[in-house]
């Protein structure tokens, strides 16, 4: 319930000054360029030597990066690349351009990249430089600045900035071997406006601090308070997780920590505080990646808030319990702080193809502010109930630490405030502290159950609907079989959620081979598995698992995906990518195909789906004179196969009895011929001299039946050679001289003919042409 008049004017014990006059000099109405001119003019000085500072961070921390890539053993230009040093003498520029909110673009032969990835340090230098000059400016001024003067000489000064730095940056482009890298972008040119703006305004406005009556002071604390967390984790957390980089990733990987460290910082606030990191539809918790970690950065967010508490206790302007209003002051500012955080953690990356083009975003998940309200709401709790007890027993050091000066409404004026001057409130008594501290507990209690409850889901969730539970139900359905129920777990048409693009191969693939039939009749397949290693990231797991039965015992990884709810609580997880299964392709058409001897009726050279595994191909299973003698083709996870028979079709025995039954029958016919050159027949022989007679012809070697090549395709033609026949016989040597002289000869003839052959049904049609 709201106060219906929040409490203004200074506190007891406070004096009172009269309002300044309001400054004397034109009318705002009435301004004219000229005088625009002026008061940026008077402001030109603090955004100048501003942008130099955030131009001298730029340098520092480009030449960081280089100092690590040198020290990690990698060269950051070749010897003698005039365009890489060129890049080099630009990049500060750009990482100026970055630090001032502006995205990283690259462009090179149709392929595009950016990168929106804020270098806080230079931002903080340009705002931060400019915001104390702006102070110092306010305060050597004849008279103080209007809040429209402020913001007309910020937007002025902001706008002029904005249109140099877009062409600067694109004038000092990266430019390599045809690429294209700048920050000259829309981003760059809002940036540096609202930087600018907020930098002046903010600084003139700091000369002489003064909130709005309206304006809860308890609220303006509170966000200090978030700021102040916000600069702790930055100070004392992100050196560390530096030094664990160094230590376990090498320099480059501590150097990056420290080059994004408010950002990181960001980062630590929202995971050590229970949060999450959102990603392309997927969120990434701390508990899920290293739960030691986790537990260390929890109770690092515990000790923080306990700070808090006390601090807060030691700040507030009105005396807690002052109203019901009290309770949702911290609550709202820890939500406001979260909702800056989720702006200031925001990271794009986008890229593109000739027309396909996405982006995934990084930053922290949206509903993660509502759970630092919650913790805000406790540091509340505990600053009504161990903060007074704790605050009086801190170091002086540590209490002035965490005392601030009291903000001030417009017309108020106050010496700074502590704990130890600060008036004392009125004392509570016995039962306003028992009710509070029965609050403080159920609140405790509530908090501690859903700790646990919230711990208790996690191990559940991971341990028995984890991605491994899911891996092995796929499994076991694969060694089994049970292709259906394997599909069923790692969907071919699965895509996941919250990509920015995909591209789905398979999609029109057949599943005439992924059936039990099939894939229990190949001779090599998965027959057991074994898990080797697990890697959650948030909605994404990766999972190794050695693959028993196959040649090798190879090594596969499985996809999995969160993918909505089982029983409505706990996770559920599917196997992308189609787990085990690739894609392939049969090149074989005929009515008889058979593959693992099951018959399948498939579409030539259409995409199939298949697990690894052996196929043996037969598109001759149910010909009696065609076969295969090929190995059968293995298919790899993870690799597009092939299966077509490459091996060419051979002629089957029942083909080479009935083949060598009708040779021997026409050889037989033809060798029965007392002629030389028998019609219809491979063999002929000369004769020297005339009217041969009693000819005999002798088959010595017949036609090689053992190399026949076949196409596949009736009517087949082959080619027999390399046989032999003898003629012996008797010629007239006498030559029409005298009378006739009949004398032996023998002639040797070589037998190569061509057949033809056919079916018809279950015989084969053999035609000879010599």
């Amino acid at each position: 319930m709201l106060p219906p008049t929040p409490p203004s004017g200074p506190p007891p014990g406070s004096t009172t000054a009269p309002s300044p006059e309001a400054p004397s000099g034109p009318s705002s109405s009435g301004v004219t360029p000229g005088a625009l001119l002026g008061e940026a003019r008077a402001d030109l000085r603090p955004v100048l030597l501003g942008l130099a500072a955030a131009f001298g961070a730029a340098v520092v921390l480009t030449l960081l990066m280089l100092l690590a890539l040198v020290v990690s053993g990698t060269e950051p230009v070749d010897d003698g690349d005039a365009s890489g040093a060129g890049v080099l003498l630009f990049l500060p520029f750009q990482v100026l351009g970055m630090g001032l909110l502006g995205t990283m673009g690259l462009s090179f032969e149709g392929l595009s990249g950016s990168l929106y990835a804020p270098v806080y340090w230079v931002s903080g230098s340009y705002v931060a430089v400019t915001a104390l000059l702006a102070r110092r400016a306010e305060r050597q001024a004849a008279r103080p600045t209007t809040t429209l003067e402020r913001v007309r000489s910020g937007a002025l000064l902001g706008v002029a900035l904005g249109v140099v730095l877009l062409v600067l940056m694109r004038v000092l482009a990266m430019r390599v071997d045809g690429s294209v890298a700048h920050t000259a972008s829309p981003s760059l040119f809002l940036g540096a406006l609202l930087l600018t703006l907020g930098a002046l305004w903010g600084g003139r406005w700091s000369a002489r601090p003064r909130w709005h009556p309206a304006l809860d002071l308890d609220l303006v604390v509170g966000l200090r308070l978030m700021w102040s967390v916000l600069l702790g984790w930055l100070v004392v957390g992100v050196p560390l997780a530096a030094l664990l980089a160094l230590v376990g990733e090498g320099v480059d990987a501590a150097v990056v920590l420290l080059v994004g460290a408010p950002t990181v910082a960001v980062y630590l606030v929202e995971l050590a505080h229970l949060g999450a990191l959102s990603a392309g539809g997927e969120h990434l918790f701390l508990f899920s990646e290293n739960v030691g970690l986790a537990v260390v950065l929890t109770l690092a967010a515990l000790v923080s808030t306990l700070l808090v508490s006390v601090a807060w206790h030691r700040r507030r302007v009105r005396p807690a319990g002052a109203d019901a209003w009290s309770w949702a002051v911290l609550p709202l500012a820890g939500l406001v702080g979260g909702l800056v955080l989720w702006v200031a953690g925001v990271l794009v990356i986008g890229g593109g193809i000739a027309e396909f083009s996405g982006q995934v975003v990084l930053a922290p998940a949206f509903w993660s502010m509502f759970v630092l309200a919650a913790w805000a709401l406790l540091a509340e709790g505990l600053s009504r109930t161990v903060a007074p007890a704790l605050s009086p027993r801190l170091p002086e050091r540590v209490g002035r630490l965490l005392d601030r000066p009291r903000p001030l409404h417009a017309g108020e004026q106050t010496a700074v405030a502590t704990d130890g001057d600060r008036p004392a409130p009125r004392p509570r008594t016995p039962e306003e502290q028992r009710r509070d501290r029965r609050l403080v507990l159920a609140g405790a209690g509530v908090v501690g159950v859903l700790a646990l409850l919230a711990i208790g889901y996690r191990v559940v969730d991971s341990t028995f609907f984890g991605p491994e539970d899911r891996v092995e139900a796929y499994l076991d359905a694969v060694v089994a079989g049970d292709l259906d129920e394997a599909q069923d777990l790692a969907p071919f048409d699965f895509e996941p959620e919250g990509l920015a693009f995909s591209i789905g191969f398979g999609d029109d693939a057949a599943t005439d081979l992924f059936t039990r039939e099939v894939y229990e009749a190949a001779e090599e397949r998965v027959t057991g598995y074994e898990i080797v290693s697990t890697d959650v990231s948030g909605d994404t797991a990766e999972v190794e698992v050695r693959l028993e039965g196959l040649s090798g015992e190879p090594t596969a990884d499985l996809t999995l995906y969160r993918d909505g709810r089982r029983w409505g609580v706990f996770g559920d997880w599917v196997v992308g990518e189609a787990g085990l299964a690739g894609i392939g392709s049969i090149y074989e058409e005929s009515a008889t195909l058979t593959v693992n001897g099951v018959q399948v009726d498939v579409e030539p050279g259409a995409d199939q789906w298949l697990l690894p595994g052996s196929y043996d191909v037969d598109p001759y299973a149910d010909n009696p004179f065609l076969e295969l003698d090929g190995e059968p083709t293995v298919v790899e996870p993870g690799g597009y196969a092939s299966i077509a028979s490459v091996s060419t079709p051979q002629p089957t025995q029942e083909f080479r009895d009935q083949l060598q039954e009708q040779v021997d029958a026409y050889l037989d016919e033809c060798m029965a011929s007392t002629e030389l050159e028998p019609e219809g027949c491979p063999q002929s022989a000369f004769s020297f001299g005339d009217d041969p007679r009693n000819v005999e012809w002798t088959l010595d070697q017949a036609p090689d039946l053992g190399e026949i090549y076949l196409s596949g395709e009736f009517p087949e033609t082959l080619y027999l050679s390399d046989g032999e026949a003898t003629a012996t016989f008797e010629a007239d040597e006498s030559y029409g001289f005298g009378r006739p002289d009949y004398q032996p000869q023998e002639d040797t003839s070589y037998l190569a003919f061509q057949v033809e052959v056919d079916v018809d049904g279950d015989d084969l049609v053999v035609t000879f042409e010599p």
